[in-house]
Formats: C-alpha cells, structure tokens, sequence
C-alpha cells in the first residue's frame, strides 16, 4: 500500500486543479457554504424561505405533480409565508415517489438529472433523479462537515464503503487514480477475501488517515478489531452516518480509535442533512440548502424536546424537487444556540429509524436513552429464517457469506455482527455478515464457520440491537428452499409462525 501524498501538495495543487478541470466549483462553493455558517439565525432563516419561495414557484410552473396538485388543493405558492403556511402542503412519501416519479421531473429543458437507487434501508429500494447542478453543492457540503471534523482538503481520509457513499463514488481504474491523488482510501469490505474488518483495521494502521469515515455499524466492528493494533497516529476524527448513534456506539467507537466521534445525519435522497460540530450539543441542520419540519404524528411541529418525525424540503434541486419528503427517520429538535456560535438550528438528537416494507407497518427502530447502555437492552432486530447453507470455504475469512438482497430485506449491514443457529446440527455461533452478490441465493460459510455450517444446513440468521424499550421493528424473512424471498414474518407473543 503506498503512503498518503504530501496534504499541502494536495490541497494547494492536485484537488485545485482536479476541480478546475471539472469546472464544477466545488471549492468557491466550499467557501460559500463555510460562510453561511456562521450568520445569524434570523439572517440564515430569511435567505432559507427566499430559496423556499422560489423552489415552491418554480415547481408551480415546471413540475407537473406539483402542478396539479397546487391547482387541485387551491394552493398558491406566494402565499406560502410562515411555516404555518407550510403545513397546507400534502407532504410527500415514498410511495407517491415511486408512483409519480415522471410527473415529479421538471419540464424545464435547460435542467439535467442524475439517476440514483437509494439502498432500501427504510424499506424497498427507491428509484429518483438529482440535479446535476446540485452534485457540486453535495460535495462541497460533505466537505464543509469535514472541516467541522477538524479535517482539511488534501489531509488523508480513510471511507468505509456503504454501497457506494457520496464520498468514495465507484472503483474503477478512474476512481482509484482518483482516490489515490486525493488522498482517499477505500478501506476492504465486501465480498472478496481483502473485504474484512481485519484488513480494514490493518489499512487504518499502517496507512495513517487522519479521518475515518463511514456507517455506524462498520465503524462499531472496526473499533473492535483495531484491538492492540491501535488507530493511526495522526487520525483526528471519525465521522459516523447511516444508523442511529447511541451512547453506547459511541462510547465503543470513541474507545476503539480513541479520538472524537462526529454523527451525520444524510440520506441518498439529499446527502448530507445535519452534522455535529465540535462542541457536540447535537446536530445542526444544514438550513442553507435544507427546510427541515420534525412533526407529530398528527402533522403538527413538534415543540423542542418532543419526538417527531423528520420531514426534508430540499431547496436547492429542481430536477425532481422533493417538498415535505417524509423521511421516516425520527428525531427531537432544539431550541438551544450551540456555542460554537454557528446559526444552524440543532437537532437534539437523531431518535431512530423506520423501516417498512411489502406487507408489514412502519414502525420506529429503537434508539438510546439518555442513560447509555446501562437502560437499555439487546433485542433482535433482524432475521433470516429458514435458510440454507450453500457453499463452504474453510480458507476464506471467518464470516457467512449472504445474498445482498436478503442482506437489504432483513435490515443486515455489511460487516454487522450476526448470531447463527444451526437448525440441522444444533451449533450456535457469532460471526460477521459479508455481501454475496445480489440475487445469487448465496448463503456461504468461510472460515471456522465452514466447520460447523456444512453445505445443506438449514440455519437461522439473526442480527441484534440496544433498545430502550420503545416500539421498535424487527425485520423477520422467510426465504425458501434456494435461499430466494418468500415473505416478511410477523412473530406475537404466544402464536406460532
């Protein structure tokens, strides 16, 4: 593995004129973004309803869900001046996304869109477009997150892979000669013998990031296995996202590299949402480029301190404008000014996630309480039933090896931490989950694992969470004989499946 580069030849050098070739401005709106940052709330809130204003007026013109939907409701976009004013509009789900996608893009034949999948973690994979415009502006957000983190441009930044995250694109030859002149390093996970937290704890080591970022759950194995090897010299933060930080997770993860833990909060619709900043008091909505709504159930804003669900307006995009777009993620707003004296609002904290799909409920994913893991307790939280030992690989590393889809449906993450009961045998064991390709019916054990899960084996697959006690989801599959979906399972106390 070569080194990093030099960071000032980086900084001052490659990324400038990388960008310049480009001609996206990544950095002058870099500067831009850093700026906005630090004007007063009230200055920050003005210029955020003129965006909003202009997004609801041209989506009245340009966009014809939007449209109709204004004309059938009687809503008229210049008259939305309060977010009391807000509340008129329908909010916008998943669903309606899906069935609606091409009436939601713009007409505008000046705007060119982006095709992105998100990765399902809320339910079924979702199918949209972004602006291209807006690409630039996304980088360049993750980037003014990072300089939160203490980390700058050209420093090397070590990312833990989440199905391809804003921050590491593709791996092609292109983004790998890419990578290596910005001092990116993709750290191994996936489905080859290279993809352990092993290796990745070795990369860490012995290459020297002075960030590490990626989802919480990879992070949490990651801390484990860096052990006695212990974090890189000059690694300064980590940046966590994907699942909902609890004290406890943080705690670990904070141990195992033994530097400060920044949570973002980022969805694949919109990137990167919210951010802790050094003073750690919660996370601040990026409200320059976001109108961020927590609301009750019954649609009204929740007061500061009361859960609720996040609802995002993207106010920069006009490809395929997202307005009110339920998230489904759960989080309690503030009404505190941090005192890093930035004039983002503040999210008390992000409370959980919501996962849905064919044929159960939405229902929140637990989160942490304020007493850390000493109130809570371990609950399953996934399960794959009824599956089927496939392949055996005593040489490969110790893991179990499955389908990427049923990874996706049973709410399992790359490197998770999964307990196995072997049906046909009676053995019970822990191992990791790694990604088989999607749709292959894999089900394959390597290493020890290959010892006590022989090919045939009828196995369960289950993976765990900390809960306070909260309504929580448990995402329950059926698979058959192949190891191909079949359903969700819905277990209650005292009925059997």
């Amino acid at each position: 593995m070569l080194p990093p580069l030099p960071a000032a030849i980086v900084r001052h050098v490659i990324y400038p004129v990388y960008r310049g070739m480009r001609s996206d401005r990544v950095l002058d709106i870099l500067d831009r973004l850093e700026l906005s940052a630090w004007r007063s709330p009230g200055e920050i809130e003005d210029e955020a309803w003129r965006s909003l204003a202009q997004l609801l007026s041209y989506a009245a013109a340009q966009v014809p869900y939007y449209r109709d939907l204004f004309s059938e409701t009687g809503i008229d976009p210049a008259r939305i001046e309060s977010g009391r004013d807000l509340l008129s509009i329908p909010l916008l789900d998943r669903d309606t996304v899906r069935r609606q996608r091409k009436r939601l893009v713009t007409l505008d034949p000046v705007r060119r869109g982006h095709r992105m999948r998100t990765r399902g973690t809320a339910g079924e994979p979702l199918d949209l477009w972004i602006d291209e415009s807006d690409l630039p502006l996304r980088r360049a957000n993750i980037l003014r997150g990072y300089r939160w983190a203490g980390f700058d441009i050209g420093e090397p930044v070590a990312v833990l892979p989440e199905g391809g995250p804003p921050e590491s694109g593709g791996m092609g030859r292109r983004e790998r000669w890419k990578n290596r002149f910005n001092n990116v390093l993709v750290l191994p996970a996936g489905e080859d013998a290279e993809g352990s937290v092993e290796a990745a704890a070795r990369a860490v080591s012995s290459w020297g990031p002075a960030l590490v970022a990626g989802p919480v759950v990879a992070l949490e194995a990651l801390a484990a296995a860096l052990g006695e090897k212990g974090a890189a010299r000059r690694l300064g933060a980590v940046v966590s996202y994907g699942e909902t930080m609890t004290r406890g997770r943080r705690e670990t993860i904070e141990k195992g590299f033994g530097v400060p833990l920044f949570d973002r909060y980022q969805m694949r619709e919109f990137s990167a949402i919210a951010m802790e900043c050094p003073e750690h008091r919660g996370l601040h909505i990026f409200s320059d480029l976001f109108h961020v709504e927590v609301l009750r159930d019954d649609g009204s804003p929740a007061a500061p301190g009361e859960s609720g669900e996040i609802v995002v307006t993207g106010l920069t995009g006009r490809y395929m404008p997202l307005i009110r777009y339920r998230t489904g993620d759960r989080a309690v707003p503030s009404a505190e000014a941090c005192p890093c004296g930035r004039g983002f609002p503040l999210l008390e904290r992000i409370e959980g996630r919501r996962a849905a799909g064919p044929g159960r409920k939405e229902a929140a994913r637990p989160a942490a309480g304020a007493g850390g893991r000493a109130t809570e307790r371990l609950v399953v939280k996934s399960k794959i039933h009824k599956a089927h030992v496939t392949a055996g690989a005593p040489d490969d590393i110790d893991c179990l090896r499955i389908d990427a889809k049923l990874l996706e449906l049973g709410d399992i993450a790359a490197c998770e931490r999964i307990l196995i009961v072997n049906a046909t045998n009676g053995a019970r064991l822990e191992t990791i989950a790694l990604e088989a390709p999607g749709g292959s019916g894999t089900i394959g054990a390597g290493g020890a694992v290959a010892g006590m899960c022989r090919p045939g084996d009828e196995i369960g697959v289950m993976a765990f969470t900390w809960s306070d006690g909260s309504p929580g989801s448990f995402s329950n599959i059926l698979v058959d004989g192949e190891n191909r979906f079949v359903r969700f399972l819905t277990e209650k106390a005292g009925e059997m499946l």
